[in-house]
Parts: structure tokens; sequence; C-alpha cells
């Protein structure tokens, strides 16, 4: 549309003067629609963050396997399939390159606090976090990292809060476990413990004593 309304006024100026007129700049967007790109243009930034980190794995354990494959083929003397695997290694060696100056920092801590009533699941993968909950009660907002996270539940699995993780090697420590939110102290409930389980990290928060509890989860790399 813009470009059909500018073209209507260049093409008799050209006519004219044999010469096109200075291009108009385009409007900018109303201050009412900004919010609407700015967080469309944040999460398509936050999606490819997590899809390059993860891409970056892939070729990097693909280059491990191919450079095993490149010395067995060399030694069974199979010369046109060794050329070929040294193509793609160089393919795949390349792009590691190309990526670096565009290198995503993982999450190294995650600091969560919510309000626990019973048996609660925090599932950690390569690409964000989320919850399943037991038979009492789901957790409900919560703050991770500083940023406040309202879980969308399907049944007893909420959707993921993106984060960019990549390497699933965590430990967890209980930082608080209070009545009131903000209390400086530590309950003694159930060991919340964290176990590796079909490719992701799984922080188990059995809470089966009486009542209900702030946490505040302190995630950490080994």
């Amino acid at each position: 549309m813009h470009t059909l309304l500018a073209l209507s006024i260049a093409l008799p100026v050209f006519a004219q003067t044999g010469e096109l007129p200075a291009p108009q700049k385009p409007e900018p967007i109303p201050t009412s629609a900004r919010p609407a790109v700015e967080k469309c243009e944040k999460a398509i930034g936050e999606a490819k963050k997590i899809y390059d980190a993860i891409c970056t794995k892939a070729r990097a354990q693909a280059i491990k396997d191919l450079e095993a494959a490149l010395k067995a083929e060399t030694q069974k003397g199979n010369l046109n399939g060794a050329v070929a695997i040294k193509d793609k290694l160089d393919e795949y060696k390349n792009a590691q390159e190309l990526a670096k100056p565009d290198a995503v920092p993982r999450t190294d801590t995650i600091i969560v606090e919510v309000f626990i009533d019973g048996d609660s699941k925090l599932h950690i993968t390569p690409t964000g976090i989320y919850w399943t909950a037991g038979t009492v009660a789901k957790p409900g907002a919560t703050n991770v990292n500083g940023n406040l996270w309202t879980p969308v539940w399907n049944n007893k699995e909420s959707e993921p809060y993106a984060m960019t993780i990549v390497v699933l090697n965590f430990n967890v420590e209980v930082v608080h476990c209070s009545v009131e939110r903000g209390q400086k102290v530590k309950e003694s409930r159930d060991p919340v413990t964290i176990k590796l389980v079909d490719q992701e990290q799984v922080v188990s928060i059995p809470d089966s004593q009486p009542g209900s509890r702030w946490y505040t989860l302190r995630l950490f790399r080994k």
C-alpha cells in the first residue's frame, strides 16, 4: 500500500522533471500498536535463541560422531566415504564457528519462588521449565529469576516457561520454606530432590505435611 502510494506521487513528478522526488519516510507505528509488535519481536527473539542453542548442541555431538566415523572409514580404506564424511564435518565445524559471535549465554542459576500445597514437580528441559501437579493443588504464580510466570494448565501439566538451558546438570537447594512469603526461614519439610528422567531433570517437592508453604528454590550447575 505504501509502495503504491509512493509511486502515485513519484511518477507524475518524474514525467514533468525527469527526476524522482526524495523518498518519504514511512509513518511510525502508532503508540497503541507498539506493545503488540514489541511482544511479538521479543518472543521471536527468545525462540531464536533457544533454537540456535539446540542447533549448536546438535552440531557438537555430530562433529564428535563424524570424527569417529571418519577415522573408521579411513582405516577401512573407504576413500570416497571418508571424503564425504570430511565434507560434512567441515560444514558443521564452519557452522559452529559462525555461531560463536552470536552464542547464547545459557541460564546457569534459576531461582524459583512458589506457593506449594502437596506433591508437585518442576521439570527442567533444554528449552525451559514446566510444572506437573499431584493430587492436592497445582502450583500457582511462580517467580522465576525475578520474573512472574503464571502457569497455564492442561489437566495436570502446565505450559512451559521458555529458558535457554541446553545442558541438564543442575543441583537443587531449598533456600527458604515458610508459611508467609518473604520470611527468611527454612522449615523442616520433606526433602526436595532432583533426578534425570527421560531427558529431563525433575525437581520433586513432596510436601506431604499438613498445610501449604512458600518455597524458594535455587537451581545451580554442578
